[in-house]
């Protein structure tokens, strides 16, 4: 599967909350996420475009690897396995020379739109409001077309997409 992503800067949420209850998405839930980005000990994954995040919410962890496939959005092949305890799998991953890149925080307002989308509306501390559109889909192309038509639905301007993840914007490069 593949996770086709965009996301938008907003000024405030309320907005895009109407739209959503207007569109009849139903909200999932309201979090605290927070992910450490890590870097590989022998190859840049700035330079091969890959991703490797332990996620931590609501007393739960995940440890996610991402690899970049190219699109007029972001998309990227994820692979995810839920770990038992984050600051252990922080242990090994350090031990075994991975380097914590950064860390992100983020207060995030989850719904599901339609079907394979979820729209989060997200707070993220040091760089502020953003809506993030996730389609699921078996292709790129896909899920580029199922995207293209949640963004009309939320009327939002898909000229002012941001594909440059949370990561890549807080320490200002491309990944």
């Amino acid at each position: 599967m593949i996770e086709v992503e965009a996301k938008f800067r907003v000024e405030g949420l309320e907005e895009v909350k109407y739209r959503l209850h207007r569109l009849g998405a139903i909200h999932i839930a309201d979090y605290t996420q927070v992910d450490t980005y890590f870097n590989h000990p022998s190859r840049d994954f700035r330079a091969t475009k890959e991703v490797l995040r332990l996620r931590q919410e609501d007393g739960h962890a995940y440890l996610t690897y991402k690899s970049l496939v190219e699109s007029t959005f972001k998309a990227r092949e994820e692979v995810e396995v839920e770990v038992g305890n984050a600051k252990l799998m922080m242990e090994i991953l350090e031990r075994l020379g991975f380097k914590v890149v950064a860390k992100i925080v983020k207060r995030r307002q989850e719904y599901k739109l339609f079907n394979n989308c979820r729209v989060c509306l997200d707070e993220v501390k040091g760089l502020g409001k953003f809506i993030e559109i996730e389609v699921i889909a078996r292709d790129k192309d896909e899920g580029e077309r199922y995207m293209v038509q949640v963004i009309k639905s939320l009327g939002l301007d898909s000229e002012k997409v941001i594909t440059k993840s949370y990561l890549e914007m807080l320490l200002n490069f491309e990944l």
